[in-house]
Order: C-alpha cells, then structure tokens, then sequence
C-alpha cells in the first residue's frame, strides 16, 4: 500500500491512479467553496458524472475521506513536540487545500454540516484568486491557439484549391496540346492523299498521251 492511499481499504487503493487524486483535488481546490457548504452528495454526484465518470459519487466522498483522515494524523503527529517528522508525498498538495482550517475530522464531511464560508483565511481566497487569473490566461492563451490553428487550417484549404485548380489547368493544356497533334496528323494524312491522288492522276494523264 503506497503512503498516498494510507488509511483506505485495499479495493480503494487498487483503483485510484496518481492523476486521478491530482483531479480530484484541483477540482475540490477550484469549487472549493461549493464543496465546503454545500450539499456533498451532491458535489460528489456531479463530480462522478462530469470529472471522474470511471467513479461512483460514493467511492469519491469515501477516496476524499481516506485523504483527510491521513492529512489529519500526519499534521497532529508532526506537531507534537519531539516527535519524528512523518512525510508523505499528498501532505503539502492537502495543506495548500485544507490547512487554512483546524481541522478536518470526519464531521466536516457530513452532508448536513453547513460551513461558514466567512471563517476562511486570506490563504484560501488568494488560492482561488490566484487560481482564477491562470484560468483565464490558459483560457485567452487556448483561444489564441484555436485561433492560430484555424486560421493555418484555412492557409491549407486555400492552397490546396490553388493546387487543384493548376493542376486541372495543366491537364487542359495536355489536353490541348493532344488535340492539336491529332489536328496537325489529320493535315499531314490529307496531304498524303491529295499528293497521292494528284501523282495518280498525272500517271493517268501520261498514260493516255502515250496510247494516243
């Protein structure tokens, strides 16, 4: 069992990867207020069904339990005077998250538990702050992308017309160019047959002055 899962049942474990607990928390950090004094089935529910869909909103209010229960045992033990420091790799990622408050037992979690969004500190609300800026700047740097991108898309159809329309010109031009050999053979046989004709009839004619 890895120090990140400490607390939750094996079958847990098992099925949560690294990037998983990473979403689970920026999407906990990001509505946090939403989470904190609303109804948590809820949030769970919608988090199963937008977010973590590979999840039931009940294995995700049990995942987020198991975390806090390990953030609170290692806060207490690393605050008791001369003892060990314990380390574990969620602890700083859940502290920025949940350390603004004294706590976090498993009252906190209950559905009916109303928190007063007013006893948050100023590290919480420049958390979000700071989070909101770098949404928009990803948003406004994601538009400029797409739009980069659809501008380089219709580069492409237009040469690609361009392309298309020289090569239907060039395939005239062959086309032509057959025509006119085939016109300038029909020339060169006709004057084959008048010549021919002509020598015929002057063979004739001789022949006719000779018997005469």
């Amino acid at each position: 069992m890895s120090e990140e899962s400490a607390g939750e049942s094996e079958s847990e474990v098992t099925k949560w990867k690294d990037d998983e607990i990473e979403s689970l928390l920026n999407h906990i950090q990001e509505n946090y207020s939403a989470w904190s004094s609303g109804n948590k089935t809820k949030f769970y529910e919608a988090m199963a069904n937008n977010v973590l869909s590979q999840y039931t909103g009940k294995q995700i209010k049990n995942k987020i339990g198991g975390l806090l229960r390990r953030y609170d045992g290692v806060k207490q033990k690393n605050n008791q005077t001369g003892a060990a420091r314990t380390d574990w790799v969620l602890y700083d990622r859940m502290d920025e998250i949940f350390g603004h408050r004294e706590t976090t037992a498993p009252s906190f979690l209950s559905d009916s538990t109303m928190v007063n969004i007013d006893s948050m500190n100023m590290k919480q609300e420049k958390t979000e702050t700071k989070n909101k800026k770098q949404k928009t700047t990803l948003n406004s740097l994601g538009d400029a992308i797409l739009a980069m991108s659809l501008s380089r898309e219709k580069m492409w159809e237009k040469k690609y017309e361009l392309q298309e329309k020289e090569l239907e010109i060039k395939k005239e031009k062959q086309k032509l160019e057959v025509e006119k050999v085939k016109a300038q053979t029909e020339v060169e046989k006709l004057k084959l047959q008048l010549e021919h004709e002509r020598q015929l009839k002057e063979m004739e004619y001789k022949h006719m002055n000779v018997s005469n």
